[in-house]
């Protein structure tokens, strides 16, 4: 084989390329990207446009439909959605995966342009992100001499240091005092002198100047001309001039009161108890959360050194540091593993230089792997390292084939080079047919869809790489190494040192003499240790040893008794394999596992009116109950709704509030839900309180079970919305319900008579915003402190004080000199109006949705399929349910046709390899075999039946089998050389025992460390695990029994006594396993006869 001549005729070349491939793996390692799971989040744009001062329903009619029209064609949207709140407007557009994000948002921006919306309508913005989502890391400012403090540093020195951090997409302030500079009008005063609010602002505009004038020249001289009268101070402001009445001037003094304060507060954020300021820092949409986040703390490092003395930051919620636990975890874990399953070859080898030489095909082909998944832009993250986890214990059977089959040819009597080139090339096409044969199980990867789709990609990848790379390794290193390290020399190995020149002999020995000389020593050295080691280890070795002796000894005669009672046998698998099956329904099913993040947080609603004073001081007595439990490492909170999401408005009401809790690092999933146990009691203890349940959103999901409801009529949807969460609210294991067409956003309605104002000789338009003006207030203009601008407010109304009966006595104009009362003009009616309204593929609609606690998704849905089914709903509305059971179900689907597909495959290249219909059917008696210990492992275990658990089902398919393909194989070689059925199934069974025991153990112990679920992201990556190890073992076990029966069945008299009968090429991909171990391990130890007899590792 011309491959492995290539190896041994250029060792350095072949050692210098393993070096390299190394070397760049172990680069591409430090490069690849962090994330918890493949990229989940559907691709998503999100078109943002403000309507200052409109409700709910003018942002829908104004400007949420017509975008919608336009950007609802943009070419590869799934799904386009729309939230109308308060002066908002926001409608998110979701593509597929694989779209390119930059094309789109171009094409999106392209429509955009066409878009014809109100004059007071800011200019629509196109987010690359999903504002919905959390930030990757809240910052708290804390000390300081002021709020006024916190605030200037976080916005002037921090957030605008962090803003230009790569992968940054926005960091919006919370908390502190913003300042401001108010002009609050004496309305009485103005309307003695017949001025109008409008009138005062567009003076201080005018006065607060600073002008170009152009240039002058004089001489050689050019001089700029600039008029400077900006406001110095607020005196400047006092003495701004409004008219000249009655001879004298009279000043903003004369009818307002002008200071320097704050903001009125949108937002009141805590740090552990205290009042701090917070920067959310939320990400682009494409950008790495574990890179962004790093990114920012090491800005941050440069930035503490500029912050004042007595101002301290620290780092809350952090959606990355759970990211890296987990990596770091399933990295160990196969770590772990790998050398689990070196333990495990040495213990059935009893070598350890073949075991090492073995063993090294390990950490080369995973660090290859690194770099190929460099090269493809596959990420580490739970899958991929998952299915590098599963490969650790297949990547030794291609150098256990070429191992043995060197062996072979040197117990014939030929050298080590040519038993190396002789023997590799023997088995080489088996070996690369075998491996390919197992990478084309991974095939149907390209017909999923949806999340099933995402997971499973990364994992074909990294474990088709990971085999790949173990392929070349054992035909190109594996046998050089064999080559060099049983090479003989003529002195009994010592290197003998040329005669030549000075400076010859000197190079000689620098580099030959004394290296060997060490590598004696060290060998010496190492050699002394191994031996130490296996005499502390003889008794582990000998009760595996007589352990096998046992197994080996009573499978014969199992395999015997199975024989003459054929029917027992079957009917037995038939029994187990229908009990397992009846066993599916208790199991649950789920879309992606829950697990214990470290963070979550509570999102509270208090009764609507509720002031942003109570709400906080509500939210800080928690606060008593975080401080005492030692597992919790920090807690924030944030009151006020303008400050739960970017997408908030501060609309959503001083009413809403969210506590944040972080665990420490060591606390495991118990602690956490003892946490929320005790926060959920004393939240529930509150009457008319609402509370959902939420954790970090490392995945774009929508919550576990929503159902959308369609109507044209609000008050329809709102009616019909509260029947369905009526309806939803008894059923078990759903909790935190809540409905989007909530009513009770409180709202004073101005309905204005058209006719009196016509007769006043007043315009609508005018009166409008002159109230606008009066109850909100109007930045005039901007007061210049060094780089900082502060707004300068004119307003009438002090919003903290205010009462509804004031806006009755607003004066809205003049008649003749006599005020004109908004009272006189209008109706005013207080009233409660929708807190927002949604729209889902251009139709207006009201989602319920809920958590989930206790119960599987599954179980939940169908009850909420029931009793929606059983619901009245009027004529024109419509229910459906969605949320992540929808996702669910297209996974499932897909994930049905991958399973489907795999079987297909993997019976085709059977086929073709026997050259035999037949044969392969009774290989595939494997699968229900392996069924069986899938369900009863996620069974024992307590796993739902997820999409990543039947990913592992579906890798399993291409696993099992090879150990019915080497029983089959061996039993028709025998069947061929004239042996009687019964004899020649027993005697191959008995000769494959060994070599089937040491593969599915190397992979099931292997995985092991990854099943026992411990540390950050367990929950996500034992599934896989389970599935794989509760397959594989009772497959195993099954096997050995089951299938020899259903040959004698089925195949018994099909193979023909004859020298001319085909049989499977020697090149097959199936002799992989056939002629694994079986000379690595003594003839006599098959037999059973002397296996008790170890005498611990050699070299």
């Amino acid at each position: 084989m011309r491959i492995v001549d290539f190896s041994l005729r250029r060792r350095v070349t072949v050692s210098m390329a393993a070096v390299a491939l190394l070397l760049f793996g172990t680069v591409a390692f430090t490069r690849l990207p962090l994330n918890l799971m493949p990229d989940l989040s559907y691709p998503s744009l999100t078109v943002e446009t403000r309507l200052p001062g409109a409700a709910p329903g003018e942002v829908e009619a104004l400007v949420t439909r017509p975008i919608e029209e336009l950007v609802g064609i943009a070419g590869g949207v799934q799904r386009l959605g729309s939230v109308s709140r308060p002066g908002i407007s926001q409608v998110t557009l979701e593509f597929g995966w694989g779209r390119d994000m930059d094309f789109a948002a171009l094409d999106v921006r392209q429509k955009l342009d066409l878009a014809a919306l109100p004059r007071s309508a800011d200019r629509p913005v196109l987010l690359r992100f999903d504002p919905a989502n959390d930030p990757v890391i809240r910052l708290y400012l804390s000390g300081g001499d002021s709020l006024y403090q916190l605030r200037y540093v976080a916005e002037e020195l921090i957030k605008k240091d962090l803003e230009s951090t790569e992968g940054v997409a926005a960091i919006k302030v919370h908390g502190g005092y913003e300042e401001e500079i108010q002009v609050r009008i004496e309305e009485g005063r103005l309307a003695l002198l017949g001025l109008s609010v409008n009138e005062v602002n567009a003076r201080l505009l005018a006065e607060n100047l600073n002008q170009a004038g152009g240039s002058l020249y004089e001489s050689e001289a050019r001089y700029l001309v600039r008029a400077r009268n900006e406001f110095r101070d607020l005196d400047d402001i006092r003495e701004t001039v409004l008219l000249s009445h009655n001879g004298r001037n009279v000043t903003v003094d004369d009818v307002a009161e002008v200071i320097r304060t704050h903001r009125q507060r949108e937002v009141i954020t805590r740090f552990d108890g205290v009042e701090a300021v917070e920067l959310a820092v939320y990400k682009e949409g494409d950008a790495n959360t574990v890179k962004v986040a790093r990114s920012v703390r090491t800005r941050l490092d440069s930035i503490a050194e500029e912050l004042p003395e007595n101002v301290e930051i620290a780092s809350g919620t952090d959606q990355s540091r759970f990211i890296e636990a987990s990596i770091r975890e399933v990295l160990s874990n196969a770590f772990i593993g790998g050398i689990v399953a070196v333990l495990i070859l040495l213990l059935f080898l009893k070598d350890l230089r073949t075991t090492l030489i073995i063993a090294i095909s390990i950490p080369i082909s995973v660090v290859a792997t690194f770099f190929l998944m460099y090269r493809t832009g596959t990420t580490l993250n739970i899958m991929s390292l998952g299915g590098l986890a599963l490969g650790v214990g297949m990547l030794v059977d291609s150098a256990i084939v070429v191992l043995e089959a060197i062996v072979k040819r040197r117990e014939a009597g030929d050298d080590d080079t040519t038993a190396a080139r002789k023997g590799a090339s023997e088995v080489g096409h088996a070996v690369i047919a075998s491996t390919l044969t197992t990478v084309a199980a991974f095939l149907p990867v390209v017909f999923l869809e949806g999340v099933a789709a995402q997971l499973f990609r990364d994992q074909a990848l990294t474990v088709s790489f990971s085999l790949l790379a173990a392929l070349a390794v054992s035909l190109t290193l594996i046998p050089m190494m064999v080559a060099v390290s049983g090479r003989k020399h003529a002195d009994g190995g010592g290197h003998e040192i040329p005669t030549g020149g000075r400076f010859r002999r000197a190079g000689r020995f620098a580099f030959i003499a004394i290296p060997s000389f060490i590598v004696r020593i060290l060998r010496t050295v190492f050699g002394g240790i191994l031996k130490g080691l296996g005499l502390l280890t003889r008794p582990i070795t000998a009760v595996f040893d007589r352990i096998m002796a046992a197994v080996t000894d009573l499978y014969p005669r199992l395999l015997r008794g199975a024989l003459h009672h054929r029917a027992l046998v079957l009917a037995t698998a038939a029994v187990a394999f229908a009990g397992s099956i009846a066993l599916v329904p208790s199991l649950g099913v789920d879309l992606i596992p829950p697990f214990a993040q470290g963070e979550f947080a509570f999102k509270v609603q208090l009764p609507e009116g509720t002031p942003l004073e109570v709400t906080d001081h509500f939210i800080a007595s928690l606060s008593d109950l975080l401080e005492e439990d030692e597992t919790v490492e920090s807690f924030s909170s944030i009151a006020g709704g303008a400050g739960l999401s970017l997408a908030a408005t501060g609309t959503e009401g001083e009413n809403t509030a969210r506590i944040q809790v972080r665990m420490n690092p060591g606390s495991g999933p118990l602690q956490e839900d003892a946490v929320i146990a005790r926060l959920r009691s004393r939240l529930a203890e509150t009457e008319g309180l609402h509370f959902d349940f939420e954790r970090a959103t490392f995945f774009s999901f929508r919550t576990p079970v929503e159902v959308e409801v369609y109507s044209d009529s609000l008050d329809e949807l709102h009616d019909a919305a509260t029947q369905v969460a009526s309806a939803l609210a008894g059923i078990p294991g759903l909790v935190d319900l809540r409905s989007s067409a909530e009513m009770g956003n409180p709202e004073v309605q101005v309905r204005f008579d058209r006719e009196q104002l016509a007769r006043l000789g007043l315009d609508l338009a005018t009166v409008a915003a002159t109230v606008r003006t009066k109850v909100q207030g109007d930045v005039a203009t901007r007061f210049t402190e060094g780089d900082r601008e502060i707004d300068i407010r004119v307003r009438v109304l002090d919003q903290s004080d205010a009462k509804v009966e004031d806006i009755h006595g607003l004066i809205i104009g003049h008649v003749d000199g006599r005020p004109i009362f908004l009272k006189s003009v209008a109706q005013i009616d207080l009233t409660e109006g929708p807190t927002e309204i949604r729209r889902i593929g251009q139709k207006r609609a009201a989602v319920v949705g809920g958590n989930l606690s206790g119960r599987d998704m599954g179980a939940v849905a169908e009850d909420v399929r029931a009793r929606i089914k059983d619901l009245a709903l009027p004529m024109g509305v419509s229910a459906a349910l969605s949320g992540q059971e929808e996702e669910l179900q297209s996974s499932f689907r897909s994930l049905a046709l991958a399973m489907g597909l795999a079987i297909f495959l993997v019976y085709l290249v059977m086929a073709s390899q026997f050259e035999s219909f037949l044969h392969p059917f009774v290989i595939i008696f494997t699968l229900p075999l392996g069924a069986i210990g899938v369900i009863l492992a996620l069974a024992v275990t307590g796993h739902t039946i997820n999409v990543v658990a039947i990913i592992g089902a579906v890798m399993l398919a291409g696993i099992v089998v090879n150990n019915a393909i080497v029983l089959v194989d061996a039993v028709n070689q025998r069947r061929r050389a004239g042996v009687e059925l019964e004899e020649a199934l027993t005697d191959a069974g008995l000769a494959r025992l060994r070599p089937i025991l040491m593969t599915s153990a190397t992979t099931i112990f292997g995985l092991m460390p990854m099943a026992l679920g411990f540390g950050e992201g367990a929950e996500l990556r034992a599934p896989l695990a389970v599935t794989v190890i509760g397959g594989l073992a009772v497959a195993t076990a099954l096997t050995l029994i089951v299938i020899p029966v259903v040959y004698s069945l089925l195949a018994g008299g099909r193979i023909r006594q004859t020298a001319d009968e085909p049989e499977m090429a020697s090149g097959g991909p199936f002799r992989l396993m056939q002629v694994a171990v079986e000379r690595i391990a003594p003839a006599a130890e098959i037999s059973g006869t002397g296996s008790g007899t170890g005498s611990g590792a050699k070299i």
